[in-house]
């Protein structure tokens, strides 16, 4: 199954979700995030090109199931539960946290 219609509307998808997630410099950090050229991602911004097959591998390795869920036309079931599967490891990793910061203020004084 291919990511999208054409190049351009690949390019488009990529765009939206950079834009999403970094509203301000975004081919900046985009470049930082994926170790790809500033320049390559400012041309799909600008929509003069879409993502290599290589560049899309470094955008999935660094924004992982949430962009591609965004760039697929048709999501996936596992890419769906993938998703799922991270956010709830992140929400369980913040409640850990918290629970130290509660457990810290609680301790009574040595």
């Amino acid at each position: 199954m291919s990511c999208s219609k054409s190049p351009k509307d690949l390019a488009e998808r990529v765009a939206k979700f950079a834009r999403s997630r970094h509203p301000s410099k975004t081919a900046a950090h985009v470049a930082a995030d994926t170790n790809l050229g500033e320049s390559q991602v400012k041309a799909w911004l600008e929509g003069r090109a879409a993502p290599s097959g290589g560049a899309m591998l470094a955008l999935i390795a660094a924004y992982g199931p949430e962009f591609l869920a965004l760039v697929m036309p048709r999501a996936l079931g596992w890419l769906d539960t993938a998703r799922q599967e991270r956010e709830i490891a992140e929400t369980q990793a913040r409640i850990q946290a918290d629970l130290a910061r509660l457990r810290m203020l609680k301790a009574p004084p040595s």
